[in-house]
């Protein structure tokens, strides 16, 4: 399936275990850091979408106390 997969396993004696498919292991794990830290990046630039639930949720707050109004 063309997937390139890494595993790194520690004994309980603290003996190292690695396995790489085709790729090297360094060049797997730094294309997971470079993805990992794209995304860290993202999540970290994107303050409006916090924001933007915290309004909505504010709004729907706000509609379920009129209709429990409306209700009684």
């Amino acid at each position: 399936c063309d997937a390139e997969v890494a595993v790194i396993v520690f004994s309980t004696k603290g003996k190292l275990f690695e396995y790489a498919t085709n790729s090297s292991m360094e060049r797997i794990i730094e294309r997971y850091e470079r993805y990992s830290y794209a995304e860290r990046e993202l999540l970290a630039a994107d303050p409006e979408s916090q924001g933007s639930w915290s309004l909505e949720h504010t709004k729907l707050k706000a509609k379920i106390e009129i209709l429990q109004r409306n209700q009684r």
